[in-house]
């Protein structure tokens, strides 16, 4: 094959991705995806034309999550040679497997909807038994956010976010998260506790200035120190030394009625 030839390549990318076309989409609420292709045409010792090439896409997801296809297709018709390259592009099914969830162990209260991603309280009027743990550890430096969806004006202080060491399969639901007293640390109202006990009276601002929209969220870092955040913004350390496997904690409670886990691929 000829350099012109080859640089006359007839280049096809189908990626198939979940989603609305893109003209059926807002401007606020699409969301683009880049797939960067280079590719790289050279002779090897003996004359012949070798081409490789190399993909590029940037992902929240683990590369071991990303699979992709590629089939080359070489025609010629009357002298004129093509190469078609088909590539299909698509994330495995075990990460949607490993996304943070509600366990369905949860307070007597609520129920785990939305395919658990969301928390809702069955009766509004009742204050408490409304805690729920995540489906899994929570990773190194992972985010574990909720927004909150939903509040009545009957109560104050309505939530709470943590971390436990406790395993949602085999836990026997508190009343609420400050019944657990070993290996559990969450914040609630301007304070944070560990297993039930006070250990900083102001750590950050109340959270009854949470509105409907606002997330508040926990991380845990790779060096076992918990922080806290509000709409993303970190509010800084707030307990060290956390074991290495730990769950996430969060509680409906008092005026809070519903809150859903944020995706951060989304």
């Amino acid at each position: 094959m000829s350099s012109t030839a080859v640089w006359n390549i007839l280049l096809s990318i189908l990626l198939i991705c979940k989603g609305y076309h893109a003209a059926e989409c807002e401007a606020n609420s699409r969301k683009d995806r880049e797939l960067n292709i280079n590719i790289n045409s050279t002779r090897n010792s003996t004359g012949d034309w070798v081409s490789s090439f190399t993909a590029r896409k940037d992902t929240n997801s683990d590369p071991s999550d990303m699979n992709m296809d590629i089939t080359w297709k070489f025609s010629e018709c009357e002298e004129k040679k093509t190469v078609l390259v088909r590539g299909l592009l698509r994330e495995s099914p075990s990460r949607k497997a490993e996304r943070l969830l509600f366990h369905p162990n949860c307070g007597t209260n609520v129920a785990i909807v939305n395919n658990g991603r969301t928390i809702v309280k069955l009766n509004d009027d009742e204050k408490y038994h409304g805690f729920a743990m995540t489906n899994r550890p929570l990773k190194d430096n992972e985010l574990f956010e909720v927004r909150l969806d939903r509040k009545t004006t009957k109560w104050d202080y309505g939530m709470a976010i943590g971390v436990t060491t406790h395993d949602p399969n085999t836990l026997v639901v508190p009343i609420y998260v400050d019944d657990l007293k070993n290996g559990t640390w969450f914040f609630r109202r301007t304070c944070f506790h560990k297993d039930g006990n006070l250990i900083n009276e102001n750590y950050m601002e109340p959270l009854n200035k949470q509105k409907v929209g606002d997330r508040l969220g926990i991380k845990r870092t790779e060096f076992g120190t918990l922080h806290v955040y509000i709409n993303g913004v970190d509010k800084g350390p707030a307990a060290s030394r956390v074991p290495a496997v730990v769950y996430g904690v969060y509680e409906v409670r008092n005026e809070v009625v519903a809150a859903t886990i944020v995706d951060p691929s989304k």
